[in-house]
């Protein structure tokens, strides 16, 4: 996980595995580390969201899965 350098020790403390990337991508977990990394993080999210499957992505608000 990444995160503001303000909550690293807070990353850390909590049990968490701290890199200094732009991105870093945990199954479905996207982080990334300040609005300076926006754009990376857009590119990870979208391409994370196009292999989920589509029904998924098709069901409407409130529906189970």
């Amino acid at each position: 996980m990444t995160g503001w350098k303000s909550i690293v020790e807070d990353i850390k403390y909590a049990g968490g595995e701290y890199l200094d990337q732009e991105v870093v991508i945990d199954n479905n977990l996207i982080s990334s580390r300040s609005p300076a990394d926006l754009p990376a993080f857009i590119e990870a999210s979208l391409a994370k969201l196009a292999r989920e499957p589509t029904e998924y992505r098709s069901r409407k608000l409130g529906e189970k899965l």
